[in-house]
Formats: C-alpha cells, structure tokens, sequence
C-alpha cells in the first residue's frame, strides 16, 4: 500500500513537472515583438476580440497582401457597415472585398468558420490575424479543421500584454495560464483528429518570421 502511494506520488509530481516545463513553453511561443513576413496569400481572416485586429488585416489588404478579408465572430447586433464607419478610409474595400461571419462564438467556432468560408471559395493559403498570446491555439484549431490550407501568422501585439516580463504582471501570467489551459485542449482534440486520421494529406505549412509555431 505505501509503495503503490508513493509511485502514485511521485507520478502526480512529474505530471506536474511536465505541465509546468509545458507552460514555459508555451510562453515562450509567444511573439514578443514580430517581424511580419511579406508573403502573399490568397485571403486574410482575422479573429475578432481584441483591440487593433480588424484595422490590422484592413492594412494588410490595403497593402494588396491577399484578395479578400473574413472577419469571423461578429456579433450579431454588428453590420458590416457599422465595422466600415469605424474605419472610414477603409469603406471601399469594406464594400468590395470584405465578408463577415456572425456564427463563430468561440475559437472553436472561429476555425470552423473559416474553414468553411476557405472550402466554399476554394483558397489554399490565408493569413491569419489574431492577437499574438491567441495565435498558438488559433493555429493549432485551423490545423483540425483545414489541415491543407498553408497558414501566415500576422500576430497583434496588445499595448496591455507584457509577454517580456510576464511573470511580474499579474494580468498577463493570468492570461498565459487561462490561454494554455485551453491550449491544452486544443491539442488533444488535435491528436484525437490525426489519431482518426482525418487530418487529410498532411499538415498546413505555417510561416511567420519571428518564431515559428511548431507542435
């Protein structure tokens, strides 16, 4: 009895090793400050619920970095003409080359947004706009659910997220942690999707010049 207790022991401490070794991990995925590539693609989508992410992608089609922008979980109550009087010097390209999705809730549902918005009109590659603590989740959901689309990273640095020194803002180590604990999640729905083989040919190249996303 005292032997099985102290295998089961030492078994919860090294699960707790292992969260921990992964935490610091996951942090250290975090952009802390990137150098956006220049590659083209053929949409942009961006994530929405957080400051600066719709006039970040505006800016990158503006700049003729892709044809067309999904902007995924709006809320209902938001038009597309409410999102272009925001941005008034973007309302041309509002009303030509911007479609907005008002189904997603969560990013569960922003992946599976998109990748039904990338089926529909066929796009191999997109650039994806989110904030930078969000972009590893992000990923690894669109990796589930459009394992062949080739992804860029265009990743939001928030004014308020102090990834450099996390550890001594408390509102930034309490994002890190709530962002893995879902990450976490995120990655097992992953593997159950490669372990039923559903994850087509193989998976999405993913480009981003400061530090690569790597699972």
């Amino acid at each position: 009895m005292r032997r099985s207790l102290k295998i089961l022991m030492r078994g919860m401490w090294l699960f707790a090793a292992a969260l921990l070794l992964g935490f610091f991990a996951f942090a250290n995925l975090i952009d802390r400050s990137p150098t956006r590539s220049a590659e083209r693609a053929d949409a942009i989508v961006v994530l929405t619920g957080g400051q600066n992410r719709i006039s970040e992608a505006m800016k990158l089609l503006a700049r003729e970095r892709a044809g067309r922008v999904l902007i995924s979980g709006v809320n209902k109550q938001t038009s597309k003409r409410a999102l272009s009087r925001l941005m008034p010097k973007y309302e041309r390209l509002f009303n030509c080359c911007v479609d907005v999705g008002y189904k997603a809730r969560d990013t569960i549902g922003n992946a599976e947004e998109i990748g039904d918005w990338a089926r529909s009109r066929k796009y191999k590659s997109l650039i994806v706009v989110t904030a930078s603590y969000h972009m590893p989740r992000s990923i690894a959901e669109l990796k589930r659910v459009a394992p062949d689309v080739h992804i860029i990273t265009h990743p939001v640095v928030t004014r308020n997220f102090k990834i450099q020194t996390w550890w001594s803002h408390p509102v930034t180590a309490r994002l890190l942690v709530t962002e893995y604990a879902k990450f976490l999640g995120t990655m097992s729905r992953l593997a159950y999707t490669r372990l039923q083989g559903n994850n087509g040919t193989g998976s999405p190249a993913i480009a981003n010049t400061a530090s690569p996303i790597r699972f």
